[in-house]
């Protein structure tokens, strides 16, 4: 096996390790929020103990970007600090690297490939993971930018398994780039490189994924394993921080503002114009959708009962999964212990704070308790149409505002 992917396969043999396998932090969460932003241990090396943190710091905003852009869902986990690449800030993720552009005021995905081939990296991707070598400058040349992009939008159309995994995504130019390279074949998988990413589909069964899927190799490890981005500490994890259940202050930036007044939302002046955010009010058992000081959608909801209860404060939304199965087991709580519980099916499931918390639909309630009693082990449950509106008007990044 090239030594790259065998690294790679080891870091992510690790990275599903959990948590509770460090004995002096068992009963952390492998994620947690910390002052504006995120502290993840999934790619420290097994260890509960450190990781890495995805901050907004001073000017640069790489967590609020990191959200925007889809977070662990399509970049996965970070395994570097932040470090300067280029004169610029920057961060690795397993499948990429932000970068934080001051012009625009908005993190941009390095487009890895194109930054190791202008390194003279191209036949050491080869060797260690089997990339394509990129396109002749010939392939660009006379085109317009709507031409060129044509072009090459026009190579995935040789295998259609990865012309549907790229365009899965809404923007796929923004995480993945263009492709850089034809279909080419390796055998036991097609591939093609991108801009930012490298895409595999698999005709066999293999330690990396079964016949018929489509995977992607992470670059960010080969970014990190090149040895021209960022010294080898800033792949070092860091210590971790306490677990919190909501953002705090973090050095460089002003404390979090006071908690809202028991059953008001928070002052207007807070939102910017127009932003889209979800307001939850424990003491009224309901849940609103914002645009800016204005409810478009009001939810009657159910709420964490007392011993499990909601956490208040300003969270963003981090992580949405359409179905999800919920098991009291990953949080250290039997599925046959008192409070446990095993339930599948859980549609529009949508995770604003560490340990679990979530908006999500919720079919096991009865229908009087929405809006009247708060009745959950902490998330945030409501009626499927209710539950599918909330999944239709927020995204990774929505800011989500819970208070009594």
């Amino acid at each position: 096996m090239r030594p790259v992917l065998f690294a790679v396969l080891v870091s992510l043999f690790f990275a599903i390790v959990p948590a509770a396998a460090a004995a002096p932090l068992a009963e952390n969460p492998p994620d947690w929020a910390v002052g504006n932003g995120h502290f993840y241990t999934q790619t420290s090396g097994g260890r509960a103990d450190a990781g890495f943190a995805v901050v907004d710091w001073g000017d640069d905003q790489l967590f609020t970007e990191f959200s925007r852009l889809g977070a662990t869902t399509t970049l996965g986990y970070p395994i570097s600090r932040r470090f300067s690449l280029d004169g610029r800030v920057t961060q690795a993720f397993q499948y990429g690297a932000l970068q934080w552009n001051p012009q625009t005021r908005q993190a941009d995905v390095l487009a890895t490939l194109d930054y190791l081939s202008a390194k003279g990296k191209d036949e050491w991707l080869r060797a260690e993971a089997g990339v394509p070598a990129p396109l002749p400058a010939s392939f660009d040349a006379g085109k317009s930018s709507e031409q060129i992009a044509s072009a090459r939008l026009a190579l995935l159309e040789a295998e259609p398994a990865l012309k549907n995994r790229y365009f899965f995504l809404a923007r796929p130019e923004l995480i993945y780039g263009l492709p850089a390279s034809p279909v080419a074949d390796n055998g036991s998988h097609t591939i093609i490189r991108l801009q930012r990413s490298v895409m595999q589909h698999w005709r066999v069964d293999s330690v990396e994924a079964r016949a018929g899927e489509v995977t992607l190799v992470p670059v960010g490890y080969l970014l990190k394993n090149s040895g021209v981005a960022g010294a080898p500490e800033v792949y070092e994890p860091e210590a971790a921080p306490p677990v919190t259940n909501h953002s705090g202050p973090t050095p460089g930036n002003p404390p979090a503002a006071p908690a809202p007044a028991p059953g008001t939302p928070p002052p207007a002046s807070a939102i910017p114009v127009g932003e889209r955010w979800i307001d939850v009010n424990i003491a009224n058992q309901t849940t609103s959708a914002m645009v800016g000081d204005q409810v478009v959608y009001t939810a009657l909801v159910t709420t964490g009962r007392p011993g499990n209860d909601t956490p208040t404060g300003t969270f963003r939304i981090f992580s949405r999964v359409f179905n999800e199965t919920m098991d009291s087991s990953t949080l250290g709580i039997p599925v046959n212990a008192p409070g446990g519980y095993y339930l599948r099916n859980v549609y529009f499931t949508q995770y604003f704070a560490s340990g679990g918390y979530a908006l999500h639909s919720n079919y096991w309630a009865p229908r009087d308790v929405f809006g009247n009693r708060p009745t959950s082990a902490g998330c945030v449950g409501m009626v499927y149409d209710d539950a599918e509106f909330f999944w239709n008007f927020a995204s990774i990044g929505t800011r989500v505002v819970v208070h009594r």
